[in-house]
């Protein structure tokens, strides 16, 4: 049996994974992958300095082609290291949030759902949920 053609939307097919980010010189590129990438970094306990760009530029590489020894080069490693260290305090807070609300409400984590953590934690640092 064959399965149906997903083509995304009315202007043409979805595709997961891409994720445009601002170069320094005001240019939008789209990278595949780059989330992922950035949550396995952040997995390893990877900071956001320049060894780690260039690991996250080697990992991207593998689906997208980003020129080597260019100007180029330079402003994606510029663009990817402040989208690393946006990621990075944005995980970092989430966690601490996440340890807050824990030890704030005494609550026992075996009985609280994840979806209803995330929202408390998400009313006490932005408002409403919806």
């Amino acid at each position: 049996m064959t399965q149906p053609l997903n083509l995304g939307n009315c202007c043409g097919p979805s595709i997961p994974g891409i994720r445009r980010i601002t170069l320094p010189d005001g240019d939008r590129v789209g990278l595949v992958g780059l989330d992922t990438v950035m949550d396995a970094l952040y997995k390893e306990g990877r900071p956001p300095d320049d060894s780690t760009v260039m690991e996250m530029m080697a990992r991207l590489r593998e689906k997208n082609y980003i020129s080597c020894g260019s100007p180029a080069q330079e402003l994606y490693q510029k663009a990817l290291l402040n989208e690393y260290r946006l990621f990075f305090e944005r995980k970092k807070r989430w966690a601490g949030s996440l340890v807050k609300y824990l030890i704030d409400s005494k609550l026992n984590v075996a009985d609280m759902r994840e979806t209803s953590v995330r929202r408390s934690i998400w009313e006490d640092n932005y408002g409403n949920f919806e």
